[in-house]
């Protein structure tokens, strides 16, 4: 999704890591699991961790998801879905979410999908 320049109100795509000669992978992020061609150019399987205290009188749920969930998703737009369903249970909140994410992906992502996984844990 583009991000906005808050001085110059200017968008632009994230930055991505490239290989030199060869439009590959193309990763919109600093970290990967088990991707031995991004580890050679500098991605790092290194988490970046930080604790939340979960307020379970505010809280009601969390979302974990690939990026391929994400690329046509905000953040804001994945709460309100798992939130339509979430009187069904994490299970079915779960394949509505990665449903849609795939359903974006076959209108806006040129006949090409990413992994779409998620798990969601309900509070």
């Amino acid at each position: 999704e583009p991000a906005r320049d808050m001085e110059t109100g200017e968008f632009f795509l994230p930055m991505r890591v490239w290989l030199k000669q060869i439009n590959l992978p193309g990763l919109a992020m600093s970290r990967s699991l088990g991707d031995s061609v991004s580890h050679s150019i500098g991605v790092t399987a290194e988490a970046e961790v930080r604790h939340v205290t979960v307020d379970r009188t505010k809280d009601k749920f969390l979302i974990l998801a690939t990026d391929g969930v994400w690329e046509f998703m905000t953040s804001a737009q994945a709460c309100d879905l798992v939130h339509q369903f979430y009187h069904k249970g994490p299970q079915e909140a779960v394949e509505r979410l990665c449903k849609e994410a795939y359903m974006r992906w076959e209108e806006e992502g040129e006949g090409v999908a990413d992994d779409t996984s998620a798990i969601i844990f309900f509070f």
